[in-house]
């Protein structure tokens, strides 16, 4: 398995955990449901480890692939955010680590937990575009596909049958 299959996969699970992770959390806090806070946290840790294996496979990738000069930009900004999201990560990550007593005391604390989630909009929210960009990289520009020859060819035509087969006169036929 290369960097690019590694890649691919571990953006499925990073997306799944972080998306989750966050989900159960902001669930939990507003029922009062520890098991599905703690599960979120669970889910945010692991998405974190899936995050970094993803930044460093998409930076390796990318050394081994050809970027075309029009997708230039493109690549440029999925990967400062790719960058960016690596970088919430860890920010929640760790906040949610330091601050966890602060987090979790229902009756203070508004203020850390307000930052807390304002953090996690912001990591959702460059999961995404970042997400959307690397899927317009591969869908628009084909980085990372190998190119399919004769995409746009006829397929062959069947073998015909010996003695030349059945001739049929179309001509009295519309078109």
């Amino acid at each position: 398995m290369g960097f690019g299959e590694l890649h691919i996969v571990s953006n499925y699970f990073t997306v799944a955990l972080v998306t989750l992770g966050i989900a159960f959390e902001l669930i939990g806090r507003k029922r009062s449901n520890d098991g599905a806070v703690r599960y979120g946290w669970n889910s945010l840790r692991l998405g974190f480890v899936f995050a970094i294996i993803s930044v460093f496979t998409g930076l390796a990738t990318e050394s081994a692939t050809k970027i075309p000069s029009d997708a230039s930009l493109s690549e440029m900004f999925h990967k400062t955010t790719a960058m960016g999201f690596a970088v919430f990560v860890v920010i929640v990550v760790a906040f949610r680590m330091a601050l966890a007593k602060v987090i979790n005391a229902p009756d203070k604390g508004a203020a850390t937990r307000g930052a807390y989630l304002t953090l996690q909009i912001v990591t959702i929210a460059l999961m995404l575009v970042t997400l959307v960009l690397g899927t317009r990289l591969v869908r628009t520009y084909g980085v990372g596909v190998a190119p399919v020859e004769k995409m746009n060819t006829l397929p062959p035509t069947p073998p015909q049958p010996a003695g030349g087969g059945i001739q049929l006169d179309t001509t009295h036929y519309r078109p």
